[in-house]
């Protein structure tokens, strides 16, 4: 979990870049324009943020996505705007796939070759919060990533600029944005690493007895900076997060699965039901049992 600021360079002589899985997030793939693939290495399944928007539809899969200070379930299929420098990060997708688009339409040198840029202004502003689109839409612009692949050069790159001009085009009240605020990290800045490894931590382990204590010795941070940097970082407090975290896997329990609702409690590392049912009801508006009734 060291990697958080993940530079995004697309392959040479194209100015933008298309990944696909089919599988899990652990075989991602670059779509070169040529029409081939190679292996890709980067930081999609860690806390990380990088300076260029990314578009990524989920066609297939369950997982949660945590973006600024947003915790959900995935539910494909689905498509997902991600503003420039706003923090992010998939989970679980061990089975499934799509495609992640990462383009640039910020910077100075995009504007200075693309000035009609500064049309999307307003799109990329309310991005920074993550937003969520309507699962036709989805299902459409998935469609249209998977021709994206299998064109090449110029005629690809038109296909990319219709796809942001008709999101650019939507009425706001078509899609959800996701973070309470506009969520984004512009430099790195001191512990850093020491957070997105709490980060990890919490997300792998939240079944367990897990305390702040547990967080700043596996960290070697002071209790003071780590809750002052990871409210930063994510919006919450380490217990917020991961109590979040928590109900979000509860949440996905509750549907995929039979188990009584006190088992699935203690699944989730809650050892007091009382407790588990009024975070629940805080964070989604039901008890347990109404969520399991109204989503099964």
């Amino acid at each position: 979990m060291t990697v958080y600021r993940e530079h995004i360079e697309p392959p040479p002589h194209e100015s933008f870049r298309l990944l696909r899985w089919q599988g899990s997030l652990n075989d991602v793939e670059v779509c070169l324009a040529d029409a081939t693939h190679v292996p890709f290495v980067g930081s999609g399944k860690h806390w990380h943020a990088h300076t260029v928007a990314e578009l990524t539809f989920i066609g297939e899969g369950t997982g949660s996505r945590f973006i600024g200070d947003h915790i959900g379930n995935i539910r494909a299929p689905e498509l997902v705007l991600v503003g420039a420098n706003v923090p992010h990060y998939w989970s679980g997708l061990e089975e499934s796939r799509g495609y992640s688009v990462q383009v640039d339409l910020e910077s100075h040198e995009a504007r200075r070759v693309f000035p009609e840029l500064r049309q999307l202004d307003e799109l990329l502003a309310v991005s920074t919060r993550g937003i969520l689109f309507d699962p036709e839409l989805a299902i459409r612009v998935g469609e249209q990533m998977q021709r994206m692949e299998k064109s090449t050069g110029l005629a690809r790159l038109t296909m990319l600029l219709e796809l942001f001009c008709d999101l650019n085009a939507l009425d706001p009240s078509s899609y959800q944005l996701l973070c309470e605020k506009p969520f984004t990290l512009h430099s790195e800045t001191p512990h850093s690493h020491a957070v997105s490894k709490a980060i990890g931590l919490v997300i792998e382990h939240f079944h367990e007895d897990l305390t702040i204590e547990d967080l700043c010795e596996a960290v070697n941070i002071s209790r003071a900076t780590l809750c002052r940097h990871f409210k930063q970082y994510t919006g919450h407090t380490p217990v917020g997060f991961l109590n979040g975290v928590r109900i979000d896997h509860a949440r996905r329990m509750l549907v995929e699965e039979s188990w009584p609702i006190s088992e699935i409690a203690i699944r989730c590392g809650f050892n007091n039901l009382s407790h588990f049912n009024r975070l629940f009801l805080r964070q989604t508006g039901a008890t347990p049992s109404q969520y399991r009734n109204e989503h099964t």
